[in-house]
């Protein structure tokens, strides 16, 4: 956020519940991801300059709008029963091995996308905290997301651990894979997540972490949590 904007700090964050809240946020998308980073998506809409895909259909678009109603950030949420999602990444995420946990109990947040202007302002921290409450503790045990490599560090302050191989995207270049099992309140207080305090309104969840050591340990990648400034748009 620029000095020009300093007196503007009230960020409401709420689902987009009709077409035009959802194309505004589309746009934003569209904004960051094609026009600003030049990533060749191939769901783009370059005529009206909207950027949306499948997962959209039955996913969760949250947005954040200023004092002034802009919408300055938008981020999407959808859970494991959503046949998209599975399409989609079931074989880059190794859903195979996660979903047998209960598909209404793990979730997907992608699509983030923040206006240069508002980068250094609350609306990331507002935005990630809505989604773990849309999908996190308690219904959720499960929260899964994807980064450029160099967003790595951030996603780890959050209490995310990659795992698995990095992948390609189309359209979005190289990608890794990051989980976090809401409830595992010792590993989120030990990397001072701002997911914390939400979590620890509800009993620590030490069966999904039990759960998946039987699966993913070997493969978890647990690097020093630091948090990374450069961009906050994946």
């Amino acid at each position: 956020m620029t000095h020009a904007d300093a007196a503007e700090t009230h960020i409401l964050v709420r689902p987009a519940t009709d077409e035009s809240d959802r194309s505004a946020c589309y746009h934003l998308r569209y904004e960051v991801y094609v026009a600003e980073q030049g990533k060749p998506y191939p769901d783009a809409d370059h005529d009206r300059r909207l950027l949306r895909d499948p997962l959209d259909e039955r996913g969760t678009v949250l947005m954040a709008t200023s004092a002034s109603g802009d919408v300055v950030g938008t981020l999407r949420v959808n859970f494991g029963d959503d046949p998209a999602f599975v399409d989609a990444y079931g074989e880059k995420l190794d859903l195979g091995r996660l979903l047998p946990l209960g598909p209404r109990r793990l979730s997907f947040t992608s699509r983030l996308a923040i206006n240069p202007r508002w980068r250094r302002s609350p609306v990331f921290r507002e935005l990630v905290s809505a989604a773990f409450w849309v999908g996190g503790a308690p219904e959720v045990s499960l929260s899964i997301c994807t980064c450029r490599p160099s967003l790595v560090p951030l996603f780890q302050h959050l209490g995310y651990q990659e795992y698995g191989p990095r992948f390609s995207e189309p359209g979005g270049g190289h990608q890794c894979a990051l989980l976090l099992v809401t409830g595992d309140l010792e590993h989120l207080g030990a990397v001072g997540s701002p997911f914390y305090p939400l979590a620890s309104r509800y009993p620590p969840d030490t069966t999904t972490r039990h759960w998946l050591s039987s699966r993913l340990t070997p493969r978890l990648h647990a690097m020093p949590p630091t948090i990374h400034t450069e961009r906050i748009t994946p």
